[in-house]
């Protein structure tokens, strides 16, 4: 974990409570209900791991399931990102290794996916595939 990363991921933080005040003031529909509720259960230092926000091993994903995903975003990946991105295993990430020595996660994987846009994907000429959702990563 980076310097001082521990002592300023906590419930406690001035930076957090402000931000739950500026959400708590805005009166819409949309802000009525709300999952994103950091209390004492939920360990901020974790905050990329499995938790219940961002299922990375819950809910049926698999080391399978990452693996799947990867080699289809790598085969439509028109940026090149695999080779320009890296995994750096904090904040309680779950990695795995994608058997040519780099780590695939499911951060790494979101950040890749989002980019494969119709606007992206002539930049390799290939086909266009389904989302990759159903794979459960």
């Amino acid at each position: 974990m980076p310097e001082g990363a521990a002592e300023y991921l906590t419930v406690e933080n001035a930076r957090l409570a402000e931000l739950r005040s500026r959400y708590g003031a805005v009166k819409s529909p949309a802000s009525n209900h709300t999952l994103w509720n950091a209390g004492p259960e939920i360990d901020l230092r974790y905050f990329r791991g499995d938790n219940r926000y961002v299922f990375q091993l819950s809910d049926g994903n698999s080391e399978l399931n990452y693996l799947l995903t990867a080699f289809y975003l790598k085969s439509v990946d028109a940026l090149g990102l695999f080779s320009r991105l890296q995994e750096d295993r904090l904040f309680g990430v779950q990695s795995f290794d994608f058997g040519d020595g780099s780590l695939i996660s499911r951060d790494l994987l979101d950040g890749i996916r989002v980019t494969q846009t119709p606007s992206t994907q002539h930049c390799n000429n290939k086909p266009h595939y389904p989302s990759t959702d159903s794979l459960g990563s």
